[in-house]
C-alpha cells in the first residue's frame, strides 16, 4: 500500500545517502593519503634539507626541520610564514658535532646546503622587558612570533632564536607605529604577512598564493584526520539506519504476503 510506498521511498533515500557519504569519505582519504605522501618524500623541502631528513638514521642528533617541530594556529599562518621564511626549513640538531656530521655527510655527497640550529649552543633572542611593555599595550599588538607558535618545550632556545624578536601586528599602520616605539631595531610582521624590517624598510603587497605550504600541509592533515573520523562515525549511523529500514521493510513485505495468501 501507500505507506509501504513511502518507506521504500524513504529507504532509497538513505541509500543515497550512505552512498554519497562513502564516496566523500573515499575523497578525502585519498587526499588525507597524497599528503602524507608528499609529507613521508618531504617534497616541499630544498634538496639539502631533503637529504639530511631522509639520513636520519644514518646521521646522529637530528629533530627535524623547524616546520615539522611547531604548531601554528591558523588565524597567524601567513604571519609566521612571513617570519621565517627559508628558517622553516633550519633543522634542528643536538649539538655543533651533529651539525658538523650532517654537513660533512652532504658535502661529500653533493648533495646541496642546510642550515643547522645546534642546541647546545643556540641563543634565544628576546626583547627587552622596557622594550615589550612600550608595545605590550599598542592596540596593533598581536604577539612576540615565539609566543604564538606552540612546540615541545626542548627546542624552545632553537624556536626563540628565529622568533623570540619578531613582533606579530594586526596591520602595516600598527606596525609602523610599533616600530617607531622600538627605535626600529626588530621586524615586524602584519597578520597579512606584511613586514618592517629593523631599520624601517617594508615589504607587502598582495600574496603570491602559494601551492600548499608546508606549514598548511601539516595543519590540514591534522583536520582530515579528525574529519574522517567524523565521516565513519556518519556512515556507520547511516549503514545502521539503512539495515533497520531495510528489516522492517522485508518484515511488512512478508506480512503483506501473508495476508495475500
Amino acid at each position: 500500500g501507500p505507506h509501504m510506498a513511502a518507506q521504500k521511498t524513504e529507504l532509497e533515500q538513505h541509500e543515497a545517502l550512505l552512498h554519497q557519504a562513502r564516496q566523500y569519505r573515499q575523497q578525502t582519504k585519498a587526499r588525507q593519503q597524497w599528503l602524507e605522501e608528499m609529507q613521508h618524500d618531504y617534497s616541499g623541502f630544498v634538496q639539502g634539507v631533503k637529504e639530511v631528513l631522509k639520513a636520519r638514521d644514518l646521521l646522529p642528533g637530528i629533530h627535524g626541520a623547524i616546520v615539522e617541530l611547531i604548531r601554528v594556529p591558523d588565524r597567524y599562518e601567513t604571519a609566521i610564514e612571513t617570519a621565517l621564511g627559508g628558517a622553516m626549513q633550519h633543522i634542528v640538531v643536538d649539538s655543533e658535532q651533529a651539525a658538523r656530521q650532517a654537513i660533512h655527510y652532504l658535502k661529500t655527497n653533493g648533495y646541496g646546503r642546510a642550515t643547522f640550529l645546534p642546541l647546545d649552543v643556540i641563543k634565544a633572542r628576546a626583547l627587552s622587558e622596557r622594550e615589550r611593555a612600550a608595545i605590550d599595550r599598542h592596540p596593533a599588538f598581536v604577539g612576540i612570533a615565539s609566543e604564538l607558535v606552540e612546540y615541545d618545550r626542548a627546542y624552545r632556545a632553537a624556536i626563540a632564536h628565529l622568533l623570540g624578536h619578531v613582533i606579530v601586528t594586526a596591520d602595516l599602520k600598527g606596525a609602523n607605529e610599533l616600530a617607531k616605539l622600538l627605535h626600529y631595531r626588530y621586524r615586524l610582521v602584519t597578520l597579512d604577512g606584511d613586514v618592517v624590517s629593523p631599520g624601517g624598510a617594508m615589504t607587502g603587497g598582495g600574496a603570491a598564493k602559494k601551492t600548499a605550504s608546508l606549514l598548511s600541509r601539516n595543519r590540514e592533515l591534522e583536520m582530515l584526520s579528525a574529519k574522517l573520523q567524523e565521516m565513519d562515525e556518519t556512515i556507520a549511523r547511516l549503514e545502521r539506519a539503512v539495515a533497520a529500514k531495510r528489516h522492517e521493510l522485508a518484515e511488512q513485505e512478508a506480512q503483506a504476503a501473508a495476508l495475500q495468501e
